[in-house]
């Protein structure tokens, strides 16, 4: 799916209030998650953990406009985009609920979208849906 905005900030902050509202629905951490969860964690927060995979050893092997949140203070979430400027590009996948586990908020990618456009009052977004051939 690609989402054509506006401008690239306002793709920016789409990015980043869909990172957010998935960490949020995930609910809490799993397993040994517990270690670097993080109470009250505030959007800008989740989104340098994510962005920079702070779970992790660190940022490698993503690009400069790329996020993948595997886990974010130990909340498992599986989830990542790219965009470049004004472009959003997600991947078309389905979400599981061992994997992805804010899916019983947001069952696709298509309401976590919509959750976050409406969140931030964006209403001139324009989605396009490409079915990627298997």
């Amino acid at each position: 799916m690609k989402i054509v905005l506006s401008s690239a900030d306002e793709a920016m902050n789409v990015v980043k209030r869909m990172v957010y509202l998935a960490y949020v629905a995930c609910g809490g951490p799993q397993g040994m998650g517990v270690f670097q969860a993080v109470s009250g964690a505030d959007e800008d927060r989740v989104w340098k953990n994510a962005y920079n995979a702070e779970d992790y050893s660190g940022r490698f092997g993503h690009e400069t406009n790329e996020v993948y949140g595997d886990y974010v203070f130990g909340r498992m979430m599986k989830w990542g985009c790219k965009w470049n400027g004004n472009v959003i590009t997600i991947p078309d996948r389905e979400f599981r609920s061992d994997y992805q586990s804010f899916c019983r908020t947001y069952p696709n990618n298509k309401t976590l979208l919509t959750a976050a456009l409406d969140s931030l009052e964006i209403k001139n977004a324009e989605i396009v849906e490409i079915k990627v051939k298997a």
